[in-house]
């Protein structure tokens, strides 16, 4: 789950644990909350959280989601995908999708896949928004469950973050941020990291860049814990006055823990017809597919290239087809070892 959060407030409030629709917390595998809270800075930048769906009851079930607007500030957008489908902000009901019999969807977990995914953009506008998801039964109005998801966000940023960037160096991690600062009175920055994107932990303090250039200052910073998985870092800033301001968020995988085979170098959603760019990674060698199906299983695209040996990246690219639209699986797989994204075409 990608996402890219100021704080992470919850508001304690479970899901009643008997329903026979649940929505499940994919981090954590257990019941969702009724009621999550946000604070997001004032950037432009997509927050997304994921949610399995749930079917504690003994007959097959069709099912929909029902978006309610509480409260949504100027400038602020709040789509979300549920199945295989996408909706716009303005879009208040998906069509029906079918669950099985104590059944889960999706029925297979794997990265990039998801039930209901709910997703924010402030567009830099600050403001509050209210947004109540609910799934519910087509057949029985009583058999419901819903989230609410309330946004936050403030933070004027007196710094303007030129880049921030995250990568390996002897299988740790090599935090590199620029800013430009037109006042002196940062204090410090704060790193913090996290493991499945909501909470946060301060692990250190940088206060003396590595390079000044004319109120350009470079920060750098070695994470030398040892740890398996994907990491989240960002950077937290704080002036005399004690605000705040965060930096967006940067991934971290460990190569002790999985070698990452690609990148995905297109925006995502990509259009029908447009080129498809990967990057894939120097642990790739000899014969590597690349497979694109739908999401029944069905193959929709498939290449097949024979690398070097060279331990380099390489840059791909392919047209996809103008007939494809929705929600793909795209895997490359490379010497037994693959890897699967979500791939939304438009």
């Amino acid at each position: 789950m990608k996402k890219i959060i100021s704080s992470f407030v919850i508001m304690f409030f479970a899901l009643h644990s008997s329903a026979q629709l649940q929505l499940i917390d994919p981090v954590t595998n257990t019941v969702a909350l009724a009621s999550y809270q946000f604070v997001l800075p004032e950037i432009d930048n997509d927050f997304k959280i994921d949610f399995n769906v749930k079917n504690n009851s003994n007959e097959a079930k069709k099912i929909r989601v029902v978006k309610t607007v509480i409260n949504q500030a100027t400038g602020h957008e709040s789509n979300f995908c549920f199945v295989t489908n996408c909706y716009t902000t303005s879009s208040l009901v998906s069509k029906p999708e079918n669950i099985k019999a104590n059944g889960i969807i999706p029925e297979v977990v794997m990265e990039g896949l998801f039930g209901l995914q709910a997703d924010f953009n402030a567009i830099g506008k600050k403001g509050n928004s209210i947004i109540r998801y609910r799934i519910e039964n087509i057949l029985d109005a009583a058999d419901t469950t819903s989230v609410e998801l309330r946004y936050t966000v403030d933070n004027l940023l007196p710094i303007q973050w030129i880049s921030f960037k995250v990568s390996e160096i002897n299988k740790k991690a090599l935090l590199q941020w620029t800013v430009q600062q037109e006042k002196t009175d940062v204090l410090k920055f704060i790193v913090q990291r996290s493991t499945d994107g909501r909470i946060y932990t301060d692990i250190d303090e940088v206060n003396v860049p590595l390079k000044n250039d004319n109120s350009i200052y470079t920060y750098q910073y070695t994470d030398a814990s040892s740890f398996d998985g994907k990491i989240l870092y960002r950077i937290k800033s704080m002036d005399q006055d004690n605000q705040v301001r965060y930096s967006t968020i940067q991934t971290f995988l460990a190569s002790s823990f999985k070698q990452q085979l690609f990148q995905l170098k297109t925006t995502n959603p990509i259009l029908s017809g447009s080129p498809l760019k990967i990057e894939l990674s120097a642990v790739c060698s000899g014969t590597t597919n690349i497979v694109i199906t739908d999401m029944s299983g069905h193959i929709v695209q498939t290449e097949q290239v024979v690398l070097d040996g060279a331990s380099i990246s390489k840059n791909l690219t392919y047209n996809l087809s103008q007939s494809m639209s929705g929600l793909y699986l795209l895997t490359v797989i490379n010497n037994g070892n693959q890897q699967t994204i979500r791939l939304i075409v438009k």
